[in-house]
């Protein structure tokens, strides 16, 4: 087992070896002038903007879509959680080409924040998903019954048990976008992966690529660092299974909500 693990470590870690070598290769002050350019300044805000902005989009599409599918009576529950993952099986760049097939508006970050959030959420939409099935709703009974309204034993209560699972599914959504390559071609977005591909084709595996190669590296280790950072040591579990019984239907802008009621177990 430890060999068949050393084997497949190399395997994976032998072209980020070779990437580094030839980048390390071109010197300090060359790699100095391909990195500190204007273009470079630009790929990074774009990357940047692109990925933060589809990880909290996903997180408010995937949350929102796990509430009404995990805790409503919304009718067709079942099939929504369903189609809720279609997206998955769905390559973004296939989606991508039918938005630009419908118009070339869509050819800009709008339509790029379109494009990915609608392929990704439902990395989001799965663990938070899981974890509003397993949640104890004793804690939510408890909080209603200290006069807690609906929106403050979520933000309370219900919010900080899906923090694993949430900035778990927003970790993965940042690193598939920031490894997204076809999707932003089509929709002529300029990110790093495009860039990489562009200086590849121009200079064939020359030191350009190389080292825009490892500033997407380092964004990527960077976002795995943030997201232990911001997640915590914290761990949320319950010692018992529960029974099954109805909560009491949500009050949202004042007015009671018998669709909105929810079994829990």
């Amino acid at each position: 087992m430890l060999a068949a693990a050393a084997v497949a470590g190399l395997l994976v870690l032998l072209p980020l070896a070779s990437m580094a070598v030839q980048a390390l290769g071109v010197g300090l002050h060359a790699a100095g002038r391909l990195l500190f350019r204007p273009l470079v300044g630009e790929l990074l805000l774009n990357t940047l903007l692109i990925a933060i902005s589809t990880a909290l989009a996903s997180a408010v599409v995937g949350t929102a879509a796990a509430w009404f599918v995990e805790r409503t009576d919304l009718p067709g529950r079942r099939l929504w959680g369903v189609l809720a993952v279609v997206p998955l099986a769905i390559p973004a760049f296939i989606s991508s080409y039918a938005w630009v097939s419908l118009s070339a508006g869509f050819q800009d970050f709008g339509g790029a924040l379109l494009v990915v959030t609608s392929a990704y959420f439902p990395l989001v939409y799965l663990p938070v998903a899981a974890a509003l099935r397993g949640m104890d709703p004793a804690l939510e009974e408890t909080a209603r019954s200290l006069g807690c309204g609906p929106w403050q034993r979520f933000y309370r209560v219900v919010l900080p048990q899906l923090r694993p699972a949430l900035f778990g599914g927003m970790l993965l959504v940042t690193l598939d976008v920031l490894a997204e390559f076809g999707a932003f071609g089509l929709l002529r977005y300029r990110t790093f992966t495009t860039e990489i591909y562009a200086e590849y084709r121009t200079s064939f595996n020359g030191p350009g690529a190389s080292l825009l190669a490892g500033v997407l590296i380092l964004l990527c280790l960077i976002c795995l660092a943030f997201e232990l950072r911001v997640r915590g040591a914290a761990q949320y579990g319950r010692i018992g299974r529960g029974t099954l019984r109805r909560s009491a239907a949500y009050e949202l802008g004042g007015a009671r909500w018998p669709a909105l009621s929810c079994w829990y177990r």
